[in-house]
Protein backbone atom coordinates (compact mmCIF):
# COMPACT_ATOMS: atom_id res chain seq x y z
CA UNK A 1 0.00 0.00 0.00
CA UNK A 2 1.00 3.67 -1.18
CA UNK A 3 0.81 5.96 2.22
CA UNK A 4 1.44 8.70 0.62
CA UNK A 5 -0.82 8.08 -2.50
CA UNK A 6 -3.15 7.04 -0.39
CA UNK A 7 -2.89 10.46 1.85
CA UNK A 8 -3.21 12.51 -1.56
CA UNK A 9 -6.14 10.77 -2.87
CA UNK A 10 -7.80 11.51 0.92
CA UNK A 11 -7.06 14.81 1.45
CA UNK A 12 -4.28 13.87 4.42
CA UNK A 13 -1.44 16.00 4.62
CA UNK A 14 2.33 14.95 5.37
CA UNK A 15 1.94 15.34 9.05
CA UNK A 16 -1.14 13.55 9.49
CA UNK A 17 0.85 10.21 8.20
CA UNK A 18 2.13 7.78 10.29
CA UNK A 19 3.75 5.17 8.70
CA UNK A 20 3.64 1.31 9.55
CA UNK A 21 6.54 0.25 11.17
CA UNK A 22 7.43 -3.48 12.62
CA UNK A 23 9.91 -3.32 15.51
CA UNK A 24 12.08 -6.17 16.05
CA UNK A 25 11.28 -8.71 19.21
CA UNK A 26 14.61 -9.22 21.53
CA UNK A 27 15.74 -12.27 22.54
CA UNK A 28 14.06 -11.91 25.98
CA UNK A 29 10.77 -10.46 24.96
CA UNK A 30 10.56 -13.62 22.03
CA UNK A 31 11.43 -15.89 25.38
CA UNK A 32 8.88 -14.32 27.23
CA UNK A 33 5.89 -14.72 25.01
CA UNK A 34 6.64 -17.72 23.51
CA UNK A 35 6.12 -18.53 27.83
CA UNK A 36 2.79 -16.50 27.53
CA UNK A 37 1.72 -18.78 24.38
CA UNK A 38 1.97 -15.04 22.19
CA UNK A 39 1.32 -15.23 18.61
CA UNK A 40 3.47 -12.53 17.85
CA UNK A 41 6.32 -14.08 19.82
CA UNK A 42 5.90 -17.40 18.07
CA UNK A 43 5.94 -15.35 14.50
CA UNK A 44 9.47 -13.78 15.75
CA UNK A 45 10.54 -17.11 17.06
CA UNK A 46 10.29 -18.93 13.64
CA UNK A 47 11.47 -15.88 11.44
CA UNK A 48 14.60 -15.49 13.82
CA UNK A 49 15.38 -19.24 14.49
CA UNK A 50 13.37 -21.35 11.86
CA UNK A 51 16.23 -21.62 9.47
CA UNK A 52 18.72 -22.57 11.51
CA UNK A 53 16.80 -24.83 13.29
CA UNK A 54 16.02 -26.27 9.78
CA UNK A 55 20.07 -26.40 8.70
CA UNK A 56 21.42 -27.86 11.92
CA UNK A 57 18.83 -30.86 11.17
CA UNK A 58 20.30 -31.14 7.39
CA UNK A 59 23.53 -31.56 8.35
CA UNK A 60 22.64 -33.85 11.51
CA UNK A 61 20.78 -35.99 9.58
CA UNK A 62 21.52 -35.41 5.98
CA UNK A 63 19.16 -35.33 2.96
CA UNK A 64 16.38 -37.58 5.43
CA UNK A 65 12.61 -38.66 4.13
CA UNK A 66 11.59 -37.72 7.75
CA UNK A 67 13.60 -34.24 7.83
CA UNK A 68 10.32 -32.26 7.96
CA UNK A 69 8.96 -33.84 10.98
CA UNK A 70 12.06 -34.21 12.56
CA UNK A 71 12.26 -30.16 12.38
CA UNK A 72 8.78 -29.76 13.48
CA UNK A 73 9.66 -32.09 16.62
CA UNK A 74 12.49 -29.47 17.57
CA UNK A 75 10.11 -26.72 17.29
CA UNK A 76 7.70 -28.78 19.52
CA UNK A 77 9.93 -29.50 22.24
CA UNK A 78 10.84 -26.03 22.08
CA UNK A 79 7.70 -24.60 22.79
CA UNK A 80 6.53 -27.17 25.03
CA UNK A 81 9.95 -26.71 27.44
CA UNK A 82 10.66 -23.37 26.59
CA UNK A 83 9.68 -22.21 30.73
CA UNK A 84 12.75 -24.03 31.96
CA UNK A 85 14.84 -21.28 30.25
CA UNK A 86 15.55 -18.23 32.44
CA UNK A 87 18.61 -16.59 30.49
CA UNK A 88 16.90 -14.85 27.08
CA UNK A 89 20.60 -14.65 26.23
CA UNK A 90 21.34 -18.35 26.12
CA UNK A 91 17.97 -18.70 23.65
CA UNK A 92 19.96 -19.26 20.33
CA UNK A 93 22.70 -21.79 22.29
CA UNK A 94 19.81 -23.39 24.10
CA UNK A 95 18.01 -24.21 21.18
CA UNK A 96 21.01 -25.63 18.98
CA UNK A 97 21.11 -28.04 22.33
CA UNK A 98 17.06 -29.08 21.68
CA UNK A 99 17.64 -29.63 17.99
CA UNK A 100 20.76 -31.55 19.00
CA UNK A 101 18.59 -34.16 21.60
CA UNK A 102 15.92 -33.88 19.27
CA UNK A 103 17.87 -36.00 16.37
CA UNK A 104 19.92 -37.85 18.61
CA UNK A 105 16.67 -38.90 20.38
CA UNK A 106 15.25 -40.03 16.62
CA UNK A 107 18.38 -41.99 15.92
CA UNK A 108 18.03 -43.87 19.24
CA UNK A 109 14.28 -44.73 17.89
CA UNK A 110 15.68 -45.80 14.68
CA UNK A 111 18.15 -48.39 16.08
CA UNK A 112 15.34 -49.43 18.19
CA UNK A 113 13.31 -50.22 15.08
CA UNK A 114 16.03 -51.65 12.94
CA UNK A 115 16.26 -54.48 15.52
CA UNK A 116 13.20 -55.33 15.88
CA UNK A 117 11.90 -54.92 12.16
CA UNK A 118 13.77 -57.62 10.12
CA UNK A 119 12.74 -55.74 7.07
CA UNK A 120 11.60 -51.93 5.90
CA UNK A 121 11.28 -49.82 3.27
CA UNK A 122 13.18 -46.81 3.26
CA UNK A 123 12.13 -43.96 1.27
CA UNK A 124 14.79 -42.27 -1.07
CA UNK A 125 15.97 -39.53 0.32
CA UNK A 126 15.85 -36.16 -1.81
CA UNK A 127 18.60 -34.85 -4.25
CA UNK A 128 20.39 -31.62 -3.19
CA UNK A 129 20.45 -28.82 -4.82
CA UNK A 130 23.68 -29.43 -6.81
CA UNK A 131 22.31 -32.43 -8.62
CA UNK A 132 21.18 -36.10 -8.40
CA UNK A 133 25.24 -36.83 -8.32
CA UNK A 134 25.79 -34.93 -5.24
CA UNK A 135 22.20 -36.23 -3.54
CA UNK A 136 23.78 -39.54 -4.51
CA UNK A 137 26.96 -38.42 -2.74
CA UNK A 138 25.68 -37.14 0.27
CA UNK A 139 23.65 -40.17 1.15
CA UNK A 140 26.65 -42.04 0.37
CA UNK A 141 28.48 -40.09 3.46
CA UNK A 142 25.73 -40.13 5.57
CA UNK A 143 24.85 -43.60 5.28
CA UNK A 144 28.90 -44.02 6.72
CA UNK A 145 27.58 -41.66 9.42
CA UNK A 146 24.76 -44.26 10.36
CA UNK A 147 27.35 -46.71 11.00
CA UNK A 148 28.81 -45.37 13.86
CA UNK A 149 27.62 -45.29 17.08
CA UNK A 150 24.93 -42.66 17.82
CA UNK A 151 26.78 -39.89 20.14
CA UNK A 152 30.14 -40.79 17.59
CA UNK A 153 27.86 -39.55 14.99
CA UNK A 154 26.60 -36.24 16.85
CA UNK A 155 30.11 -34.61 17.69
CA UNK A 156 30.94 -36.06 14.17
CA UNK A 157 28.27 -34.00 12.71
CA UNK A 158 28.84 -30.81 14.97
CA UNK A 159 32.59 -30.56 14.13
CA UNK A 160 33.07 -31.78 10.29
CA UNK A 161 29.74 -30.75 9.05
CA UNK A 162 28.48 -28.08 11.18
CA UNK A 163 31.91 -26.69 11.46
CA UNK A 164 31.90 -26.11 15.30
CA UNK A 165 35.09 -26.07 17.15
CA UNK A 166 35.43 -28.88 20.03
CA UNK A 167 34.23 -26.32 22.79
CA UNK A 168 31.17 -25.77 20.81
CA UNK A 169 30.62 -28.94 20.01
CA UNK A 170 30.87 -30.32 23.94
CA UNK A 171 28.57 -28.06 24.67
CA UNK A 172 25.71 -28.48 22.26
CA UNK A 173 26.64 -32.63 22.68
CA UNK A 174 25.76 -31.87 26.60
CA UNK A 175 29.09 -33.36 27.42
CA UNK A 176 32.46 -32.48 28.73
CA UNK A 177 35.39 -31.50 26.59
CA UNK A 178 37.38 -34.53 27.19
CA UNK A 179 34.32 -36.41 26.09
CA UNK A 180 33.52 -34.89 23.33
CA UNK A 181 37.75 -35.41 21.91
CA UNK A 182 37.32 -38.65 22.73
CA UNK A 183 33.87 -39.29 20.54
CA UNK A 184 35.17 -36.88 17.74
CA UNK A 185 38.38 -39.24 17.22
CA UNK A 186 36.79 -42.17 17.55
CA UNK A 187 34.20 -41.33 14.49
CA UNK A 188 37.28 -39.59 12.47
CA UNK A 189 38.79 -42.89 12.55
CA UNK A 190 36.00 -44.81 11.32
CA UNK A 191 34.46 -42.49 8.72
CA UNK A 192 38.55 -42.19 7.68
CA UNK A 193 38.24 -46.81 7.66
CA UNK A 194 35.16 -46.32 5.33
CA UNK A 195 36.58 -43.65 3.10
CA UNK A 196 39.88 -45.20 2.13
CA UNK A 197 38.00 -48.11 0.81
CA UNK A 198 35.09 -46.04 -0.85
CA UNK A 199 36.47 -43.95 -4.13
CA UNK A 200 32.40 -41.54 -3.44
CA UNK A 201 34.11 -41.28 0.19
CA UNK A 202 38.05 -40.53 -0.51
CA UNK A 203 37.98 -37.40 -1.87
CA UNK A 204 36.49 -35.96 1.61
CA UNK A 205 39.41 -37.99 3.53
CA UNK A 206 41.88 -35.51 3.89
CA UNK A 207 39.43 -32.46 4.20
CA UNK A 208 37.80 -34.64 7.65
CA UNK A 209 41.71 -35.84 8.62
CA UNK A 210 43.11 -32.36 8.55
CA UNK A 211 39.91 -30.32 10.41
CA UNK A 212 41.10 -32.18 13.86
Amino acid sequence: MNIEGHARRTGLKGAEVIPLVTRVLSNEEILRGLERGDTIAADAFYERFGDTINRRVWRLLGADADHDDVVQQVFENVLSSIRGLRDPSSLGDWIAGVAVNTVRRELRRRKVRRILVLVREVPDAPALDGGPEEGANARRFYAALDRMRIDDRIVFALRFVDGNTLEDTARLASCSLSTAKRRVERARKAFLSEAGQDPILASLMKEVDHGR
